[in-house]
């Protein structure tokens, strides 16, 4: 079964599952690599199931599927569902995922005691020209049909892109930061030259006891297609630079017509005096 649908299956699902005692909050943005981190930890057995569960057309299939209206019951009941038999609860979020509870303290109130893992990357240019992949060809996880559009570059979409994942990173940091939120920050890079140890830390993080012989050494997903990409980042930064330099042209340009037209005010200026002075001999 291909991971996007899999997600919705019972197998998941623990059966007598206990009572939710804390929560693992995998805080993202779109294209961080939280997809491959999710079905890591899920892989893992000891971290819950944290997929995206408040994502809309996520959260709409899990509305149905309980025949449930109401979005709080409807995770209330996956809660139920996908507590681990250690009493813990996974989530990942995007920081605009947060509007469902009411912003940040609301889903600090509803989740029980709830800890934060970061997933960010250091190549944010890497994720937009992921993000702007994605955004064409509406694959977002494998599985997905897609919209059967082949990306192409897009200038603006790319800087769009990035200016949504700086603000999003941006967000999390606001928050975390104004309301004393301790998290622990692991980098999509790290994860992927060595799962186990991204997975042990965020273990030790949690205080879960684990057996590193039980934790995945590859991700279950595919990375998915590069092709092309860093020609991509190439021609975004190269086209960047020669806007910053035509900004820099244009600046001086009003520079110079600034100091023109200023001295020639002045020499008009000085013109009318002399033409006084030289009336007022006459």
């Amino acid at each position: 079964m291909e991971l996007y649908h899999r997600q919705f299956s019972q197998e998941l699902d623990v059966r007598n599952a206990p009572a939710t005692q804390r929560t693992l909050i995998v805080a993202s943005t779109p294209r961080s690599g939280s997809h491959m981190l999710g079905h890591s930890l899920a892989e893992a057995g000891i971290f819950g199931v944290p997929f995206e569960y408040a994502n809309p057309g996520n959260l709409a299939e899990w509305q149905r599927k309980f025949s449930l209206s109401d979005p709080l019951e409807t995770m209330r009941e996956i809660m139920r569902r996908r507590t681990g038999e250690n009493g813990l609860f996974a989530i990942k979020l995007h920081h605009t995922h947060l509007s469902l509870f009411g912003g940040f303290e609301g889903m600090m109130a509803f989740f029980p005691n709830p800890q934060i893992v970061r997933i960010v990357r250091r190549n944010v240019l890497n994720q937009a020209i992921s993000l702007s992949t994605a955004r064409q060809t509406r694959v977002w996880i494998e599985g997905q049909v897609g919209s059967g559009q082949e990306a192409v570059y897009k200038d603006e979409m790319i800087e769009d892109c990035l200016r949504t994942l700086v603000l999003g990173n941006a967000a999390w940091t606001y928050d975390l930061a104004r309301t004393g939120t301790s998290e622990h920050e692991v980098f999509f890079e790290d994860a992927v030259q060595d799962l186990p140890g991204t997975l042990q830390s965020i273990a030790s993080y949690l205080g879960i006891a684990v057996d590193p012989e039980r934790l995945p050494s590859t991700p279950p997903t595919r990375k998915q297609s590069s092709s092309g990409k860093n020609e991509w980042a190439e021609r975004f930064v190269a086209k960047q630079g020669r806007k910053g330099l035509d900004e820099s042209i244009v600046q001086l340009h009003s520079n110079l017509e600034v100091k023109t037209l200023t001295s020639l005010r002045s020499a008009k200026n000085l013109v009318r005096r002399v033409q006084a002075l030289a009336g007022k001999k006459k």
